[in-house]
């Protein structure tokens, strides 16, 4: 039986609804706030952790639940920001979110609080659900756990949640997964955490920061290049770049007015040895565009299955397409638009 759970606890209203839910159903909860990055080694006067972990020990105190502070920043490094970095220096386009959920939140995190605050579970603020019940009512049926979609389409973060494991899923509870945003919000007011409510939510790599562009960030770690941008029907040079990091498979490029063209350039193809991004006219172009896609090896939650029909997505906002699989090759039943090397497809 499960009595005891560690919650993840971010700053934000997600986790803390998570929280008081958890609490509400009887269970013991157990506050933890992860420490991922080192804002003071980066170089920042202003620590947007602090702001997020003083949230999160408010919340654990409004709660009346233990607080706990987790250092993961070597972890975080090591395994997941220096494979982000190698990926764009090759001119891949990675999202760290999925790495980071798969080897930092519900892997280091779930061994952490099983292992020194004595949890048989452990929840997140996620906007997924689990097939064993978002809080585990089935799991000593001996059933196999599975990934689901949130209730809130919108705001379903399964396709950042897609390299877990089997053994994470049977894990973890997803308290908010069954309910729209909204009334979280509504709930986070309910039980007096209105500033919550009100806080802006988080997008993309938290460390970025809300003051920088990606661009202005990666700066800091991989050393500007220039090199040529190559219009791939002409075959001739309209402009020069500062670094492949900066671009990624279809994405708008900006020239000089002395290459015009009412469609626009947007990127079709990066070559990291040469540093060379070839472009194309037009968002619909068909380069940009395909129906069959190479995969890297596929990650399997639940094991490989029997069957060769699917439906995907190539990006968290995008519908469900079907398509088939065979010897890692993806038919898509319709084109797919700027499928780049590295991208997750769930």
């Amino acid at each position: 039986m499960i009595r005891r759970v560690a919650c993840a606890i971010s700053g934000g209203v997600d986790s803390a609804v998570s929280a008081s839910i958890l609490k509400k159903k009887g269970f013991e909860v157990v506050g933890v706030y992860m420490n991922n990055w080192d804002f003071v080694e980066e170089g920042e006067n202003h620590c947007p952790r602090t702001l997020d972990q003083f949230d999160a020990e408010r919340v654990c105190q409004h709660l009346g639940i233990p607080f706990h502070v987790v250092d993961f920043v070597k972890d975080y490094w090591n395994n997941v920001f220096e494979q982000f970095l190698d990926g764009y220096r090759s001119g891949k386009t990675l999202v760290a979110d999925i790495e980071c959920n798969a080897l930092i939140k519900f892997e280091a995190l779930h061994q952490y609080a099983m292992e020194k605050l004595d949890v048989q579970a452990v929840a997140t603020g996620h906007y997924a659900q689990n097939s064993l019940g978002n809080f585990l009512e089935l799991h000593n049926t001996g059933k196999v756990p599975q990934l689901l979609t949130a209730v809130d389409v919108i705001k379903d973060q399964t396709y950042f949640l897609s390299r877990m494991t089997e053994a994470q899923l049977s894990r973890s509870m997803f308290p908010i997964g069954g309910l729209l945003k909204p009334a979280v919000k509504k709930m986070a007011v309910e039980q007096g955490l209105q500033k919550l409510a009100e806080k802006k939510e988080s997008m993309g790599l938290c460390y970025v920061g809300k003051r920088r562009s990606f661009s202005e960030f990666i700066e800091k770690y991989i050393p500007n290049k220039e090199g040529p941008l190559i219009d791939m029907d002409t075959n001739s040079i309209v402009g020069t770049h500062n670094g492949i990091h900066h671009f990624t498979i279809g994405k708008r490029v900006a020239l000089d007015r002395r290459c015009p063209t009412h469609y626009g350039f947007y990127v079709s193809s990066l070559d990291a040895e040469k540093n060379t991004v070839y472009v194309c006219r037009g968002f619909f172009n068909p380069v940009l565009y395909s129906r069959r896609i190479q995969l890297g090896t596929p990650h399997w939650i639940n094991g490989i299955p029997e069957v060769s029909h699917f439906e995907f997505r190539s990006q968290r906002v995008h519908p469900t397409v079907r398509c088939t699989l065979h010897d890692n090759i993806l038919e898509s039943q319709l084109p797919v638009r700027a499928a780049a090397p590295g991208q997750v497809i769930l």
